[in-house]
């Protein structure tokens, strides 16, 4: 099978730039921040100044409890701690900040470019700073989740992504067999910096993580995790330029991931 040749021929290397895709794949974009416990946050007093720096974008707060996960035969189910996390939400719920005793993050399901994302997560790394003061920080995460839906891309995946995150998909197994799920998975550490891929198709009305909200027909999963390997000092200009190095490692991966054709299906210029 003949594929379509890629403006990116190396998975890792310099900062490329981003194509704008009208209508992108990604279904979830989650950025983390993880600190030294501070207990205080789930004292609602104690974080009232950290809602009310970012009440006019995120006015819906909500207590909720922190997930654990769990691994069964089954994928990764998660059950509820004791541990209280903060939700401020948008109204439209499309952004959200989750502010527990170890953790900041944002998430969302409604991503344009990077440079809005970081914009956002900086007024809240603000908020955190004048808050809590941490000294340093344990970990960033920086995670990208798309989908591949549609009997159509789906029949055509061999053509939208390289061959080596499709196994068995589009191998020829015989009649009486069919792909019921398939999980790929590698970690990469990148000069201090790791990254997780996994390539996952899933039938349909189920997943194997909370993060990946199942759909009503077979859909193929491109999930990214870049991060910080080492506690590092805190300061709101470096993790943010940390988040910054993420993204494009992360992005670099994508493009070299998918075809010229995926791109331009997107609704890319190139």
């Amino acid at each position: 099978m003949k594929y379509i040749e890629r403006m990116v021929d190396t998975p890792f290397g310099d900062e490329i730039t981003e194509v704008v895709l009208s209508h992108p794949p990604l279904i979830r974009v989650i950025a983390q921040l993880r600190f030294p416990p501070v207990a205080s946050i789930a004292n609602p007093d104690f974080i009232a100044p950290f809602q009310e720096k970012l009440r006019s974008d995120y006015p819906v707060l909500r207590r909720d409890q922190e997930l654990g996960l769990i691994v069964g035969p089954d994928g990764v189910a998660s059950q509820p701690t004791n541990a209280v996390v903060w939700r401020l939400n948008d109204k439209q719920e499309n952004w959200r900040f989750s502010f527990a005793a170890s953790f900041l993050a944002l998430e969302t399901t409604s991503y344009s470019n990077h440079t809005e994302f970081n914009d956002r997560f900086i007024v809240a790394l603000e908020a955190l700073s004048a808050l809590i003061h941490p000294a340093i920080y344990d970990r960033l995460g920086l995670r990208y989740i798309n989908r591949v839906q549609g009997s159509d891309r789906m029949s055509r995946l061999p053509k939208l992504v390289r061959p080596e995150l499709l196994g068995f998909i589009g191998v020829d197994i015989g009649k009486n067999a069919s792909i019921a799920h398939s999980v790929l998975q590698t970690q990469f550490d990148v000069e201090g910096t790791g990254l997780l891929v996994r390539a996952m198709q899933l039938p349909r009305g189920t997943t194997i993580d909370p993060a990946i909200v199942p759909v009503p027909e077979p859909s193929w999963i491109l999930d990214f995790d870049a991060f910080t390997t080492k506690p590092q000092d805190f300061g709101v200009k470096e993790v943010a330029h940390e988040l910054r190095r993420l993204a494009f490692r992360s992005y670099r991966l994508f493009r070299w991931s998918v075809t010229d054709e995926f791109i331009v299906e997107c609704g890319g210029n190139l």
